[in-house]
């Protein structure tokens, strides 16, 4: 029927039986009693960031389809959008990046934790990924500490001892320096370098780190999502992380 106001719950029941339903208002003033029985057909909508809807006609009905048609129109346009784009990747290729299987295998022996199953599976398909000609579009999901962070470091290493670089972003500055600290730990040992863009380090001193990745002599940059900004610094990426918590 549309968008509406809840009144509140009233009761219907009559002896040996209950009933209570919610009372829903219309703009119209129209008023619909839905029983609790039936709660599936009524959605909560609310949005802290805009102000509210408005409320729909419940004796226009015309309009609040029109509403849904519209909607649905949206919907089959990000669709045909979303096809489009996997129709391009589908046929895009890269180069594959391959493992160099004793220096990789000193890497993931240096790991201080026992692994996972879900790492262990995580991990084969991200480097299946990595080693196809296919470019990876992958989502990482997990709970804090289940060692996603680890899976990202994995595929850094990889892409960097196959001539690529690696971008890393990160939703806060101050997540940009847990990542820029865990990543160089983890990674100095082996001779790759890592650098960070933060709002706590001078013009001067991102603009430097921004001209080493830019020349190769660092393989590894950490920062929020202002990097994207700065995409002429970028020419040999072979590898985008966002960590979006």
């Amino acid at each position: 029927h549309g968008i509406c106001e809840y009144r509140g719950v009233y009761d219907f029941s009559s002896e040996g039986s209950s009933d209570e339903r919610l009372l829903l208002e219309f703009s119209d003033g129209g008023k619909i009693y839905v029983s609790a029985q039936n709660l599936g057909l009524v959605e909560y909508h609310s949005s802290l960031d805009s102000p509210a809807p408005a409320l729909d006609s419940l004796s226009k009905k015309g309009a609040w389809q029109k509403k849904k048609k519209a909607a649905k129109k949206q919907v089959d346009q990000i669709i045909d959008k979303l096809l489009k784009n996997y129709a391009v990747r589908s046929v895009l290729n890269k180069t594959p990046l391959l493992p160099d299987l004793e220096l990789e295998k000193q890497f993931l022996e240096s790991f201080p934790y026992e692994e996972t199953v879900d790492q262990a599976r995580s991990w084969e398909e991200v480097s299946n990924d990595l080693s196809s000609k296919k470019p990876m579009d992958r989502l990482l999901c997990g709970d804090v500490g289940f060692g996603k962070t680890e899976i990202a470091l994995r595929a850094a290493f990889r892409s960097v001892l196959s001539g690529k670089q690696v971008v890393v972003l990160a939703p806060t500055t101050i997540l940009v320096n847990q990542h820029f600290y865990t990543f160089r730990n983890r990674l100095s040992p082996f001779s790759l370098n890592v650098g960070f863009v933060s709002t706590f380090k001078t013009k001067a001193e991102n603009k430097n780190t921004f001209l080493a990745f830019q020349k190769n002599n660092i393989d590894i940059i950490i920062g929020t999502h202002s990097l994207l900004l700065y995409g002429d610094y970028f020419h040999n990426t072979g590898l985008l992380i966002i960590d979006e918590e």
